[in-house]
């Protein structure tokens, strides 16, 4: 520090300042405008800072979106394997299901062809029942009706008789007195 003072200290002729000082205008014209360079450059360069500044943020939100989506890759591959083992159960169950309803099914026809048949062998049995009694009623009413035609010809022969026996008596009183 003692250096930079000493040389600002120092005092100059006239004649030498003059020639310094018109030479210190033109080099101070120079560094004015190096400096301004420096200025503008280093604004740039903080423009450009800035510029990848904001670059990286956005490449950040893209990497951020990139692993949002392998994120969202990874479980929809995991949801969609758990959705095709859940599947291959419901198929599994689905076939299980169709044989046992088939096998359910194939029972209750053969029941019901079994029942089906011994409705009609029980609807025979009626019917051969049925012709039955009718053979029987009529024999029933054909013999009652004998019966009846028996019965009434020999009250008939009675009655003719005891009427001939009353007539004889008759005759047989009517000669005696």
């Amino acid at each position: 520090m003692s250096t930079t003072l000493s040389k600002k200290k120092s005092i100059k002729s006239p004649v030498k300042k003059s020639a310094k000082d018109s030479a210190g205008y033109a080099s101070n014209d120079v560094t004015q405008q190096k400096q301004e360079e420096l200025i503008t450059g280093i604004n740039e360069r903080e423009v450009e800072i800035e510029h990848l500044k904001t670059t990286m943020i956005a490449l950040d939100e893209k990497v951020k979106v990139m692993d949002d989506i392998k994120q969202d890759i990874s479980n929809t591959r995991r949801d969609l394997g758990e959705s095709e083992a859940k599947r291959e159960e419901l198929h599994e169950h689905i076939e299980d299901t169709g044989e046992k309803v088939g096998v359910e099914t194939k029972k209750h026809t053969t029941y019901q062809e079994e029942l089906i048949a011994e409705n009609n062998d029980l609807r025979q049995q009626i019917q051969g029942l049925k012709q039955q009694m009718a053979f029987k009623e009529r024999d029933w009413l054909d013999t009652k009706n004998q019966q009846e035609d028996r019965h009434e010809r020999s009250q008939k022969a009675l009655q003719d008789k005891m009427d001939k026996q009353r007539e004889d008596l008759t005759q047989e009183l009517i000669e005696t007195r």
